[in-house]
């Protein structure tokens, strides 16, 4: 992850993290203030998320799943955790973060079907 970090990614995508990371669980201590250390390794699983994973890049909802990750385990490993959920097949997540959210439209599909 230190490799990682030291590349610069896409300046729209670390924008869109600056930006984001403060929106993130503000009520809870470990993320209320800013440039904290839970904002500081927020930004930084999401930033590495978003240059191993191009093909997503970073996705607001991604904020949530990492955040409540980071207050069980360190940043290695809620990093090491979103690959595994992203390349996990049973789990499909991947396709909830791709453009256009394809995963999210089936989700919502089987769900308003099943209460049809």
């Amino acid at each position: 992850m230190e490799n990682l970090m030291q590349q610069e990614g896409k300046e729209k995508t670390l924008i869109e993290i600056h930006k984001d990371a403060p929106r993130t669980l503000p009520n809870h201590i470990y993320f209320q203030e800013r440039f904290n250390h839970g904002q500081k390794d927020l930004f930084a699983v999401l930033k590495c998320l978003s240059l191993v994973e191009p093909e997503i890049g970073y996705v607001q909802g991604m904020g949530y799943m990492v955040a409540i990750l980071l207050l069980y385990v360190d940043k290695e490993e809620a990093f090491s955790i979103m690959l595994k959920v992203f390349n996990a097949k049973q789990y499909r997540m991947r396709e909830f973060y791709l453009g256009g959210m394809p995963g999210l439209r089936v989700a919502f599909y089987v769900f308003l079907r099943l209460f049809q």
